[in-house]
């Protein structure tokens, strides 16, 4: 009878690390191992995002407006899409070797064509386009080019 009374206390201080309640190291080794247990079952639960769905959808919420930075970064990636396009920097677009301001690979002239091979990267402030010209390819700050 009084071990029916007890089982339930035990349980109870099983789940605390390292039960010093317990009178022997067999039941202090069980009772870090059901802590353990429970402890490794709760932090492995797979954690579930929903990156496709739009948190104001449902909310009744507007979200924020865009910053002028981000209105137009938006409008650029809109504008330039995988194909070709024409440079219309005054002075000719430099290709680089990487998205960012360093290693220019080559000067292309103004009012020259160049084919845009992949999706746009933001990069030191800028954003980037994968550009081919003449066998050569780059990257190309999207600012300077224009759709045909």
């Amino acid at each position: 009878m009084i071990n029916l009374l007890l089982t339930p206390l035990r349980v109870l201080l099983a789940v605390l690390p390292w039960n010093l309640a317990a009178p022997n190291f067999v039941e202090k080794l069980l009772s870090f191992t059901l802590f353990s247990t429970i402890a490794w079952s709760i932090a492995s639960v797979p954690r579930i995002s929903y990156p496709y769905l739009n948190p104001y959808k449902f909310s009744g919420m507007t979200p924020p407006a865009m910053t002028p930075a981000e209105e137009k970064a938006e409008t650029l990636k809109n504008q330039v899409g995988i194909g070709n396009h024409r440079v219309i920097h005054p002075v000719g677009l430099h290709m680089r070797r990487s998205p960012g301001m360093r290693s220019v690979r080559a000067i292309i002239p103004t009012q020259q064509v160049v084919q845009v091979t992949g999706e746009p990267v933001e990069m030191d402030g800028v954003l980037w386009v994968p550009v081919a010209y003449r066998n050569t390819a780059g990257w190309s700050a999207v600012q300077y080019l224009k759709k045909i």
